[in-house]
């Protein structure tokens, strides 16, 4: 009889583990990515923030995701995206990176290209968070590393070594607006 208890607990462990790994979007390969996006997604709600769009940037080590509100994507650069359902909700991956890199993580064959457009994307109209995720060698998971407000312009945020994999985005920030005015304006 210990042996038939046996065998349905593991049979059910056995279930509850195909479960989980089923639930991840068929277009995303790779379980530790998922994670990181979940983790991504659990900081943005906590912090209030209605993220509809998912910036990612893989390379060696490491994982940059850029998760903000905004609806409309403005990049002076080409890119492609992806729609995929996480906990029940519909978020656009973005992604504008060498196809090879992303394989390894995302199914892009259905990816719908954007071609560049010569619009400025005005960085602090965003709201959101940018997240560095740093890849565990031991365990092979992303490890949260750094998170900054999407308002930050911090230098240090992208590694060196991690600078060649990030597209040339051009970004214009707007100029500050001088309050003290002269008599003859």
């Amino acid at each position: 009889m210990k042996y038939i208890y046996s065998v349905l607990i593991l049979l059910f462990f056995f279930c509850c583990q195909t479960n989980k790994i089923n639930s991840i979007p068929k277009e995303i390969k790779d379980k530790n990515f998922y994670q990181a996006l979940e983790q991504a997604i659990i900081i943005a709600k906590s912090n209030h923030l209605n993220a509809e769009n998912i910036g990612i940037i893989f390379t060696e080590d490491n994982l940059y995701i850029y998760i903000f509100e905004a609806k409309e994507i403005n990049l002076n650069s080409d890119f492609k995206y992806l729609q995929t359902k996480i906990n029940g909700r519909i978020y656009k991956l973005i992604i504008n990176q060498d196809d090879k890199i992303v394989e390894r993580f995302v199914d892009i064959s259905k990816a719908i290209k954007v071609l560049f457009e010569e619009t400025d994307i005005f960085e602090d109209e965003e709201k959101g968070y940018k997240i560095r995720f740093q890849r565990d060698l031991e365990s092979n998971q992303f490890i949260l590393q750094r998170l900054s407000h999407y308002y930050e312009y911090d230098k240090d945020f992208i590694l060196k070594e991690d600078e060649k994999y990030f597209p040339n985005i051009k970004i214009i920030l707007p100029e500050p607006i001088n309050e003290l005015r002269t008599e003859s304006e």
